[in-house]
């Protein structure tokens, strides 16, 4: 029950936002773009990972876990990296992600990441890159590409998956991802 002053003047200043919200989307709903909520429908949802590659080797759960979700302009992504005895690690950030029928950009102000040892438990909120990264948006049929401008990153959706790859120099990554929430 809220009976403190400052506690109903929360609860006023989130019925405000929820009724702003609320009546924002409604607007924004009503001048939609067909072809903008094509490309919204083939990458919005929330995810499970099922594979994680790496020059390593490939990696399945237990030793890899995550969740990733993007809705309404929301980015979330928790990873487990268990692929190694020590360090271990765990990655949890949210972000806010812009996108049109033909770009799109995210990014992760955010950041936490646990790097775990046997003696200890060290955290880092250092940013993982700076700025926004910006892809350009490629329907394929049922699917899409959303491809980096330098062709180092991409992701791609179809309509049960998501898989997001990257090539840096020597280093390579792949992750695959199951899509269990479609919103």
């Amino acid at each position: 029950m809220c009976n403190t002053r400052a506690c109903k003047s929360l609860l006023k200043v989130v019925t405000a936002l929820w009724v702003t919200l609320t009546f924002s989307s409604t607007i924004l709903a009503a001048g939609a773009d067909p072809e903008l909520d094509a490309v919204r429908a083939k990458i919005e949802g929330v995810y499970a990972l099922e594979e994680w590659q790496t020059e390593e080797g490939v990696f399945r759960p237990p030793q890899v876990e995550g969740r990733f979700s993007m809705l309404n302009g929301t980015i979330i992504v928790i990873l487990h990296n268990r692929m190694k005895e020590s360090p271990q690690t765990t990655y949890a950030s949210y972000g806010t992600y812009v996108l049109t029928s033909k770009e799109f950009s995210y990014h992760y102000p955010e950041p936490s990441a646990f790097t775990i040892t046997p003696a200890s438990i060290t955290v880092s909120h250092k940013l993982p890159w700076e700025g926004m990264r910006t892809f350009t948006v490629i329907p394929e049929g049922d699917n899409l590409r959303l491809r980096s401008q330098t062709g180092q990153r991409e992701w791609f959706f179809t309509p049960v998956s998501e898989t997001y790859s990257e090539v840096n120099g020597n280093t390579f990554l792949k992750r695959v991802w199951r899509r269990i929430l479609v919103e």
